[in-house]
């Protein structure tokens, strides 16, 4: 009687351990495999997009960082080799997110300049899908809309993208909630969605935007730059720009940085004045 009573309990232990098992699928005892984001999370751990909080735990519900995020999406980009001094004067040098902060300001992902990165403050909804969506060339999509989202703006074209690609839904039929902040899980699976599982859209085609016309655009800087230190400044002001002609303009300012300092060229003060007020006029119409 004792040695089927001494079974009976071995036989229910190994089952409640499986069962274990098959509930924290992830690997991580707070990840349960039937979660939205249980993929998502063994897919960015796997591929060392993040990490566990603990051997154990993943800690999905809390809040994502904006140095997290960034960092995340560098990593899933593959860790793109950048410059290893910081922009910004929060970001030391040998922070784990000095290189992704300096890739995603080159690249255009990050649409903020100045002094600070603020690499601590929570991300919210907006600024994760606009940071994969500039990461995705800013593609275009027919507008979603939702009432707490201005039409027309970068928001609302990164939002729209998003949840027409399948990326993220709204928080409602009617809102999507841009200034909620992002947990762990929401964001890896952002991540997931769109570099793993995107879903064809098959909807209304995205509306044809015409480029802005070359000779809109203020021209070039001399081939002589340092004879011309501020030639930037007498060009048009950002405030008069239109929306498509302002992020031409930026789109085209980002790639001769980024082209000026491959071959060691010649920035002066007047030309990153100029970025940042073509930046700043950007996020003023948001």
């Amino acid at each position: 009687m004792k040695r089927r009573l001494v079974s009976l309990i071995l036989c229910l232990g190994a089952l409640l351990s499986l069962m274990t098992v098959s509930a924290s699928a992830a690997g991580f005892s707070d990840v349960p495999a039937g979660k939205y984001y249980a993929t998502p999370v063994s897919w960015a751990v796997s591929q060392g997009i993040t990490n566990g909080k603990t051997a154990t735990t993943f800690a999905p519900d809390e809040k994502c960082t904006r140095a997290q995020i960034i960092t995340f999406l560098w990593r899933a980009a593959g860790s793109p080799d950048t410059g290893s001094s910081s922009y910004y004067s929060d970001v030391a040098d040998d922070a784990y997110y000095c290189k992704a902060t300096t890739w995603a300001t080159e690249y255009g992902i990050v649409d903020i300049s100045g002094v600070y990165f603020k690499p601590n403050t929570p991300c919210t909804r907006a600024e994760a899908v606009e940071y994969i969506w500039r990461y995705a060339k800013s593609p275009s999509a027919a507008e979603v809309s939702f009432k707490d989202v201005k039409a027309g703006s970068v928001t609302s074209q990164a939002v729209s993208w998003a949840v027409r690609y399948g990326v993220t839904n709204g928080s409602s039929t009617t809102t999507f909630s841009p200034k909620d902040t992002c947990s762990r899980a929401q964001i890896v699976t952002f991540l997931h969605r769109y570099f793993v599982d995107p879903i064809e859209y098959t909807g209304p085609a995205a509306p044809e935007q015409s480029a802005p016309d070359p000779m809109e655009l203020d021209p070039l800087p001399p081939e002589d730059y340092r004879k011309h230190p501020d030639w930037y400044m007498s060009l048009t002001p950002a405030h008069e720009m239109s929306d498509e002609r302002l992020k031409a303009e930026y789109d085209r300012m980002m790639a001769l940085l980024n082209e000026y300092r491959a071959i060691d060229k010649y920035i002066s003060d007047s030309m990153l004045v100029r970025k940042d007020d073509l930046m700043y006029e950007g996020m003023k119409r948001r």
